[in-house]
């Protein structure tokens, strides 16, 4: 318990004990059969209230790192998107730009007609 209290920043653990004190004087007087455990029963709760403060703001640290972890992967999914697409693009229009050889026109097509024979004259019978 007292691990976290040696590492914590002196104004820290001077806020937390001032809060315990106002407390205890807000409180008013103690009930008269309590006198042996008050002094150990103050000690305990400013140790929970410092314990309390580190995780709200240990909380406070995780919540931001979590949501910047959130943001980081969706604009990563995104802009990945965006570069795919970019690149599609780019392909379609470099394969358009490419120079094109001529198409070699096509042979025209030739029909031959035998010339036409003569006649040949009727046979007698």
């Amino acid at each position: 318990m007292t691990n976290n209290v040696r590492n914590m920043p002196a104004d820290q653990l001077e806020a937390a004990l001032r809060r315990a004190e106002q407390r205890s004087l807000m409180a008013g007087p103690q009930p008269p059969d309590n006198g042996g455990m008050t002094p150990s029963v103050d000690q305990r709760l400013t140790q929970v209230e410092i314990k309390l403060e580190h995780i709200a703001h240990d909380v406070g640290q995780f919540k931001w790192f979590l949501l910047g972890a959130a943001l980081t992967m969706i604009l990563a999914v995104i802009g990945t998107g965006i570069a795919i697409q970019q690149m599609t693009v780019a392909t379609f229009q470099a394969a358009g730009a490419q120079a094109n050889p001529p198409q070699p026109a096509a042979p025209p097509i030739i029909i031959n007609v035998p010339p036409a024979l003569p006649a040949a004259a009727p046979q007698k019978q």
